[in-house]
């Protein structure tokens, strides 16, 4: 294989051995890179919105068991017990 200005990328992958162009192998990790990306954001918007459901859900929960004390107060307490149970 040849390329345009003579320059290959030689990459190992468990036994396999594969010689590509430098374009090729710039394009793999151009699309590898966006994937990556692509994942990531995904994740932290699924991870924001599940943490954003549930501090929703546990202020509605307090609301309808009528628990207020104040902002903050005895809600550590609560969230420990929890996680006891």
């Amino acid at each position: 294989m040849k390329t345009e200005n003579g320059k290959l990328k030689k990459y190992k992958l468990g036994d396999i051995e594969k010689t590509i162009s430098e374009e090729e192998y710039s394009e793999l990790l151009k699309s590898a890179k966006t994937q990556i990306d692509t994942s990531r954001s995904t994740l932290a918007f699924q991870v924001n919105s599940t943490a954003n459901a549930t501090y929703w859900n546990l202020g509605k929960l307090l609301h309808e068991q009528k628990i207020d004390g104040g902002y903050g107060s005895d809600i550590k307490i609560l969230m420990r017990n929890c996680y006891t149970l």
